[in-house]
């Protein structure tokens, strides 16, 4: 076993590892006294704190083109969890209002089988504010996809990108099958470490930016 001064240091380091910076814990006071706007910062950098809060709830939305998906007629609605439930929640609750506190996180919701277990915001966002989704989306497109086959828009999730975006034809993204590029397994050489930089203005972030060629020019066959 360790000695007791070693097992206080690997618990300090484990702490420390785990503790938020400090900026981050002190993200109560982020952008606050800017009114939290959206849109492109001076310097147009994507992550500008200034800018950060507004652009994802809502500030994307306006700046960048997108497709409307409306939703069904018969939406499953999101109920408020009964008292019983909140209550047997309560010790996850406290921690997830925790979370939310020591981190820039402008709002977390918790639910299961369409009943809120936990919903609390930060930075005077509100519920009826649409947020970014960010990989939430990918999960969004596969749904589509399903639609899509079960109305015979698609003929099946096996069947190459290419067949259905001609402008994909003869590319590594275009010859792999829906059901690859809906599992996020194209196989295309990507880190986000290495290629964010590359990615984000070639694709979202300047006058010339292209999604449609960088999809089709990365790692072509």
């Amino acid at each position: 076993m360790p000695s007791p001064s070693r097992r206080t240091l690997v618990l300090g380091t484990a702490a420390a590892a785990l503790a938020p910076p400090a900026v981050l814990a002190a993200a109560s006071n982020w952008e606050q006294r800017f009114g939290y706007p959206s849109g492109w910062p001076p310097n147009r950098a994507w992550t500008d704190k200034a800018y950060r809060v507004g652009n994802y709830s809502g500030g994307y939305e306006r700046m960048f083109r997108a497709r409307p998906i409306a939703s069904g007629d018969a939406a499953a609605p999101l109920a408020p969890a009964p008292a019983d439930a909140q209550n047997a929640f309560g010790p996850v609750a406290a921690r997830a209002t925790a979370y939310l506190r020591a981190w820039p996180i402008s709002g977390l919701l918790i639910a299961r089988r369409g009943t809120v277990l936990f919903e609390s915001y930060q930075f005077d966002r509100k519920p009826d504010m649409r947020m970014h989704s960010w990989s939430m989306a990918k999960s969004v497109t596969a749904l589509l996809l399903g639609i899509c086959v079960d109305r015979g828009l698609v003929r099946s999730m096996d069947d190459k990108a290419e067949d259905y975006l001609p402008a994909l034809k003869g590319t590594l993204h275009g010859q792999v099958t829906l059901r690859n590029l809906a599992n996020m397994s194209s196989g295309a050489a990507i880190l986000h470490h290495r290629d964010n930089a590359t990615i984000y203005p070639a694709a979202f972030l300047d006058n010339a930016s292209d999604l449609e060629r960088v999809v089709r020019e990365w790692n072509r066959t």
